[in-house]
């Protein structure tokens, strides 16, 4: 019997650990400059293709399936379509309010199961189902705010409101009737009314839904329907001081400290690999945590050596592998950067450079992460 008891205190204690919060040092001041090849390995260059019901505002994020690129365009209220040489497939725009239409989105998913691309519209508000051609299915009606939203085992994750209330997560569930079973979760106390954003998706599908709140330098993963607090980033001295925390839309005093100090307040593009947790922040740059030693690296800027160009906006990307990167160059970007400068790339990438107009698409980069 005693050894039972030892037994079951053993394994307690054990949950408590995996449980418990680990905490990672980014050492800001020392960010480095280094190349693509420290941390990824496998690129592929799509340059998408240009025509007028293919054109992009922005890369805002995006889903690999079936061997399509599904991007979301949030600008525009949109998401078009490509394949994975960059040719136009299809696009979904805003067209109404009626039946079959919207006006304005809040995000997408895809449920791969299904081969169902899902669309929440806030303007209405209502849930849209289209196959993987972006043909459309059928809609269900749906008012709450959402500001993110991902798929994971069977079930529609929902970020709510962009003021990002208590409760933080609804779960929906679908029957064969189409009707909505509908959870909330949260495990947060505090509201955060503050206006200040970085472009990024909140909510991604990796080796674990891991996520980050702005004004909270803890990342999260949810486990069923537990939120579970695993890592807590200290941006060594670029922490947001208390009294600046989530500073509302009237107080601009507040925001314009928090601007000058270049504090990290917003963690975006959580992405988790078998080995690593990557992100972006509202500072430039990649930050990478190793799962297994705990060490935070932060890289300002990286390097394409071979293509002789700098990486891009780095966008979020949900795929089955969970090791896939992407970045995203739009033509002022290559304007401002290559400045004449052909020579400083290869022939061959020179070329397609040159064949890009005053109206055409970005070009991405994806790379596989090394694990």
């Amino acid at each position: 019997m005693k050894y039972l008891f030892w037994y079951i205190l053993f394994l307690l204690m054990g949950c408590n650990e995996i449980n418990k919060e680990v905490k990672i040092v980014f050492d800001v001041n020392q960010g480095k400059t280094g190349d693509v090849s420290e941390v990824f390995e496998d690129r592929k260059i799509v340059f998408l293709e240009t025509l007028e019901e293919s054109l992009l505002t922005e890369v805002t994020k995006i889903i690999c399936a079936e061997d399509r690129i599904y991007i979301l365009d949030e600008p525009a209220n949109s998401i078009v379509v490509f394949d994975t040489t960059g040719k136009f497939i299809s696009a979904i725009r805003p067209s109404g309010r009626g039946p079959q239409e919207y006006m304005g989105i809040s995000d997408f998913t895809i449920n791969r199961e299904k081969g169902q691309l899902i669309v929440h519209a806030h303007r209405p508000g209502k849930l849209l189902f289209f196959n993987l051609d972006c043909r459309f299915q059928n809609e269900i009606p749906y008012k709450s705010l959402v500001s993110a939203m991902s798929w994971k085992d069977g079930q529609l994750i929902l970020v709510n409101s962009l003021q990002e209330n208590s409760p933080y997560f609804t779960f929906l569930s679908f029957n064969d009737k189409g009707e909505i079973s509908e959870k909330r979760v949260s495990s947060f106390k505090e509201k955060i009314n503050s206006n200040q954003y970085t472009v990024g998706s909140l909510l991604l599908s990796g080796e674990k839904m891991t996520f980050a709140r702005r004004f909270d330098n803890t990342l999260y993963s949810l486990e069923g329907d537990r939120v579970i607090p695993r890592y807590i980033l200290d941006f060594n001295g670029y922490n947001v001081p208390v009294h600046l925390l989530a500073p509302r839309e009237e107080e601009e005093e507040k925001r314009a400290e928090l601007r000058k100090g270049n504090y990290f307040f917003s963690i975006v593009n959580v992405k988790e690999t078998p080995s690593s947790v990557f992100f972006k922040t509202n500072g430039l740059g990649l930050m990478r945590l190793s799962k297994e030693s705990g060490r935070g690296d932060y890289w300002v800027s990286l390097k394409d050596s071979e293509l002789g160009i700098s990486s891009g906006n780095m966008v979020g990307v949900e795929d089955l592998t969970n090791r896939l990167f992407c970045f995203e160059y739009p033509l002022i970007y290559v304007q401002l950067s290559i400045k004449g400068q052909w020579e400083r790339f290869p022939e061959w990438f020179a070329e397609k450079l040159k064949r890009l107009g005053d109206e055409s698409n970005p070009f991405l980069i994806f790379y596989t992460s090394k694990e």
